[in-house]
């Protein structure tokens, strides 16, 4: 007797999304944008140290809107991990953090699908950015524990 309820002969829904590797939201390469001091971010970082592989973070005080202000300080932030990491768990890395009127700090993060273009937007270095005329930071701003070089 067949069963009709059985799904395993319908066609996988595709739940890939733009910026994701997979349908799973698990990956080890993560890049985020946070309004958190860089004290407060050094913290985080320095309490998952176990987990984190590499990163690289540059503080953008000079990026501007389209009507020419300022936008606010923010710190672009690229993670490696050892293991595979959901990106509610890597927001939560973050969390616990409130400004002056006691509002929480945001963080985003979405998964990383190009390490190496996302470390060269740190300093707006890409060919995306600088055709969009974005503020070109010097590369020594680039914070890292990457020690080889």
């Amino acid at each position: 007797m067949s069963n009709e309820n059985n799904t395993t002969n319908l066609p996988r829904k595709s739940y890939k999304r733009v910026g994701y590797s997979g349908s799973t939201g698990r990956s080890r390469k993560f890049s985020c944008i946070t309004y958190l001091s860089e004290l407060q971010l050094k913290l985080r970082l320095a309490e998952h140290h176990n987990q984190i592989r590499v990163y690289a973070y540059a503080y953008h005080d000079k990026d501007v809107k389209e009507d020419g202000t300022l936008k606010e300080p923010h710190i672009h932030l690229v993670l490696v991990t050892y293991s595979t990491c959901t990106l509610s768990s890597i927001r939560r890395w973050f969390s616990g953090f409130k400004d002056e009127k006691g509002m929480d700090i945001t963080t985003t993060a979405q998964i990383c699908s190009d390490v190496f273009q996302m470390y060269d937007y740190l300093t707006h270095s890409t060919v995306e950015a600088i055709k969009d005329g974005k503020y070109q930071y010097d590369k020594n701003i680039i914070q890292t524990n990457d020690l080889s070089g």
